[in-house]
């Protein structure tokens, strides 16, 4: 059981929860994910596997990012600080780190976003201020509609070049996040 800092909501139907969970803090790399009992009764009966979006190893906290879209999200989006989650993790295997002098270049969209925030974060933390100085690498991010768009800031202050598109086009690019 770990207890519930924070839940806001950061965009149309998606949250960020903070949790006091210093043992998963200790022990998670970027790419594993939580499983996340979202109900204090029997149904829904089934787990929630959400992303790790970010650790912080010296508070003990792990951040998620989630998108309400059925009954247990809109449960989990009902929390406060001080409720309980019962969760197992952190689960997977993660992605695989390197320590090469190489730039990165991170892809992903929508919910899929909220892993590469933790692993740009890790990255520039092995890499060091010295190379975020001049770039630690590319991000491409998708999402349908600029109502929906997150994480950008993060990624430019940590020292990536960030390119968006948008389905509508109403923020960046018109399509998809490969097509740049």
């Amino acid at each position: 059981m770990i207890q519930v800092v924070d839940n806001k909501e950061i965009a149309p139907k998606i949250f960020q929860m903070n949790l006091a969970a210093s043992e998963v803090a200790k022990t998670a790399t970027p790419g594993q994910f939580l499983h996340i009992r979202c109900s204090s009764a029997l149904a829904p009966l089934l787990r929630r596997p959400i992303s790790i979006a970010g650790v912080d190893a010296a508070e003990g906290t792990v951040d998620i990012i989630y998108r309400v879209v059925g009954e247990g999200t809109s449960w989990l989006s009902q929390r406060v600080p001080g409720d309980e989650l019962d969760i197992l993790g952190p689960l997977g295997r993660g992605f695989p780190m390197s320590k090469s002098g190489s730039n990165p270049v991170l892809v992903g969209g929508g919910l899929g976003v909220a892993p590469l925030l933790y692993l740009a974060r890790r990255i520039a933390e092995i890499r060091g201020p010295e190379v975020a100085a001049n770039s630690l690498g590319r991000v491409f991010l998708g999402f349908s509609t600029i109502s929906e768009a997150y994480g950008i800031e993060q990624l430019t202050s940590l020292g990536y070049d960030v390119f968006i598109a948008t389905d509508d086009g109403t923020l960046g690019h018109k399509g998809f996040p490969t097509d740049p």
